[in-house]
């Protein structure tokens, strides 16, 4: 009786130290994906006449990330302009909160919106480098994101 009981007490430490490693695994696995994820948006807005619709593929990578925007601008006088750039970006979260800052606008070479008419309908972050863009972003428990500002659904972004 008294040898088993030393064999009692490895296999209660194998099974806890083997359900710290799975807990760990978990929480560094839903960490990593809170961080590293992509989306695929349709973005409809419309100003004084003049209206974008938009694909936005976000691709978050941590610290960073890139959002490629593809679409049509359409200016007051009913002008349509092809938009097709990607954004660079850095990334600041806490918690479900997002401050995105774009560090390089890069047009394609098809890319005709003008930066100032596209302004107007777009936040700065999406014409301008350094600046910022806000939303709290929720997973939805689909596959997707939902991107809002303050109390207001933005977009739903689908995970890819």
């Amino acid at each position: 009786m008294v040898a088993k009981e030393p064999r009692m007490k490895h296999k209660a430490f194998a099974l806890a130290a083997l359900l710290l490693i799975l807990a760990s695994i978990l929480f560094l696995y839903y960490a990593r994906d809170n961080r590293h994820f992509s989306c695929l948006a349709q973005y409809h807005v419309q100003n004084e006449g003049a209206r974008a619709n938009v694909l936005m593929r976000f691709i978050f990578n941590g610290p960073s990330g890139l959002v490629a925007v593809d679409g049509e601008f359409v200016n007051a006088a009913g002008r349509h302009k092809i938009i097709s750039r990607k954004i660079l970006f850095e990334v600041e979260r806490a918690n479900d909160h997002y401050l995105l800052t774009s560090k390089a606008i890069i047009p394609s070479a098809f890319d005709e919106a003008d930066n100032v008419a596209l302004s107007r309908l777009l936040d700065s972050f999406y014409t301008h480098g350094n600046r910022p863009a806000q939303y709290q972003i929720h997973h939805n428990g689909k596959g997707g994101y939902v991107f809002m500002s303050g109390n207001v659904p933005v977009m739903f972004c689908a995970g890819s």
